[in-house]
């Protein structure tokens, strides 16, 4: 019996020292971040990247990221290890350390976005930090604060007070479309949280606001963007898990639905992508973190990513009705017309055409500028093994870079856009309105359209005098120049191909030579008229020439009836 009961012991112990061991291991399980880690600053690294304007940080420095950190913080509460819970402590009181609490301040309640360029030393200082920092505050602060220090909690509290106030000062219209969603969400929470009956009624009513607005015009003013609408769907899946507002609630539901409708629309199963066109895009493929999420949400594969648990505790399933759209077309072809924004007339209008077919896609804008993050005309379609599929999009290129003073007005039938491209005044340089020159006055040597295909083995080629054609897979896209198309000084375009390991595309010149001047304040520069169809690799293009009319304004094609846009 002895022996017995020692061997009883024996196995207690050897049950106990693994189940502390299995714990053990959970509680010091990596954490998205660790590795990034830096004790001294108390924050997380990143090698920076960013869209070439509000910071002076040049690509590839080491920097601490603001938002990066903050993430990490959340992450690390979401474990069951004190010693994590008190490194999320710190790193949250180190920035709110970099916070600008002054209230006369013009970045009162923001944050800089990298620890080694305060706010007074950025380029253009951004006001959207303060709702985007004050979205991770107000998370912690509801979801966590029992696993903090008090003196952690009351300095949040304190932060989101300066954010609260902030917000409702800067007062975001509904068109700026994921803004006023994001502010008027932290309003609600943050409200609500601290007790604040003022900022919790205007977060209230700003979301209210908000729904009609959209509804009114038909979408959202940012339209179609994969990267913002994301934003507006996050932040209404944030408030309906942080807030209680029976009215806030509601809104937020409705808001989120019209998000799920729009995304539905434009989902193309075949390349497992958002079908354009898009207003707002920092990449032209889906981004993985986005594919995962509709994955999660609908249970269906979107492109490599295969459903999942959610990426957060209070993201949402997809509501029913629209989860067989991202399965397959209701019909094929499929024409989707979108109403964006219902304005004053026709310039002010924004509608979007999108065109559907098993294998490829087509959208655009009836007309929008061509700044780096717009995509006026973009087409996906498979290639290859259907991993990657290729990307067609119009481009306007000033000394190789993407110029934001050049406006498209495209009209679509099925597979087919009417275009016209011109520059405008106005407008900016890299950023539609951040880097306007003084008096208009640009500095450039090379001014050219393109129409670039990215995609393996991607070619281009002429097919007969002002007709081109860009090839990959089982598509080609055909080019019809308007032959009445002019550069500078009224010279008739030049066009041509070109190509490299990626892409391919066609180039119709503006201007190339000596550096010059380029006065967009007392001149209107000439502009072309382009026709593109898609086709399947076996179809005929059209033989309808392009025209263009300079004295009546227009441009018109008459394929698949008669196509006609008016002129920027």
């Amino acid at each position: 019996m002895a022996k017995a009961g020692q061997h009883f012991e024996n196995l207690v112990f050897i049950i106990v020292v693994l189940h502390c061991y299995t714990l053990t291991k959970i509680v010091a399980a990596p954490v998205d971040g660790d590795e990034h880690y830096d004790p001294a600053a108390q924050m997380v690294t990143q090698s920076w990247h960013g869209p070439g304007y509000h910071t002076k940080i040049r690509d590839g420095t080491l920097v601490h990221g603001t938002t990066n950190s903050m993430n990490y913080a959340l992450s690390l509460l979401s474990t069951s290890d004190p010693a994590r819970h008190e490194r999320a402590s710190a790193i949250i009181r180190k920035v709110l350390t970099l916070q600008d609490t002054n209230p006369v301040s013009k970045n009162y309640g923001t944050w800089p976005w990298m620890l080694e360029e305060p706010l007074d030393q950025m380029a253009v200082p951004d006001q959207n930090w303060t709702a985007f920092i004050g979205a991770l505050l107000v998370t912690a602060l509801i979801d966590d604060s029992p696993k903090f220090p008090s003196e952690t909690t009351r300095a949040i509290r304190v932060s989101l007070g300066h954010v609260s106030k902030a917000i409702v000062r800067r007062n975001i219209g509904s068109g700026y479309t994921n803004i006023a969603a994001l502010s008027s969400a932290v309003a609600c929470a943050s409200g609500e949280a601290l007790g604040d009956q003022t900022t919790l009624d205007w977060g209230r009513s700003k979301l209210r606001d908000f729904l009609n607005y959209t509804r009114e015009h038909g979408g959202f003013t940012e339209y179609n963007s994969p990267n913002y609408t994301m934003v507006v769907m996050h932040e209404m899946e944030r408030l309906l898990h942080l807030v209680k507002d029976p009215q806030a609630r509601h809104d937020a539901e409705a808001v989120r639905k019209l998000v799920w409708e729009c995304v539905a629309q434009h989902f193309h199963p075949g390349t497992g992508q958002w079908a354009g066109p898009h207003s707002r895009l920092y990449q032209d493929l889906l981004d993985a973190g986005t594919a995962e999420y509709l994955a999660n949400a609908t249970g269906i594969a979107i492109g490599n990513r295969k459903p999942g648990p959610p990426q957060e505790p209070w993201y949402l399933p997809c509501p029913p009705d629209f989860v067989p759209r991202f399965r397959k077309l209701p019909a094929d072809p499929l024409v989707v017309d979108s109403m964006f924004f219902h304005g004053k007339d026709e310039a002010t209008t924004l509608h979007g055409t999108t065109w559907l077919t098993g294998d490829g896609c087509l959208g655009s804008i009836n007309r929008d500028s061509l700044w780096t993050q717009r995509r006026p005309l973009i087409a996906y379609w498979r290639v290859g093994d259907g991993k990657t599929p290729a990307v067609l999009r119009l481009r306007f290129l000033k000394d190789g870079r993407d110029f934001a003073s050049a406006a498209v007005i495209s009209t679509q039938s099925g597979p087919r856009v009417l275009s016209t491209i011109r520059l405008i005044a106005g407008s900016g340089d890299w950023h539609i309105s951040m880097d306007r020159p003084p008096k208009g006055q640009f500095s450039a040597a090379d001014l050219r359209v393109r129409y670039e295909l990215s995609a393996i083995g991607a070619t281009a080629c002429a097919l007969a005098p002002g007709t081109f054609e860009l090839t990959a897979g089982k598509w080609h896209a055909v080019i019809h120049v308007a032959p009445e198309s002019c550069g500078e000084e009224g010279q008739f375009m030049q066009w041509e191909t070109g190509s490299d390991s990626k892409s391919a595309w066609i180039d119709g010149i503006y201007r190339h030579g000596d550096n010059a001047n380029l006065d967009l304040s007392k001149t209107r520069p000439p502009f072309a008229a382009v026709g593109l169809e898609l086709l399947n690799r076996n179809a005929q293009p059209t033989p309808s020439t392009v025209t263009l009319a300079h004295d009546g304004g227009q441009a018109r094609w008459n394929a698949d009836g008669a196509m006609v846009t008016a002129i920027p």
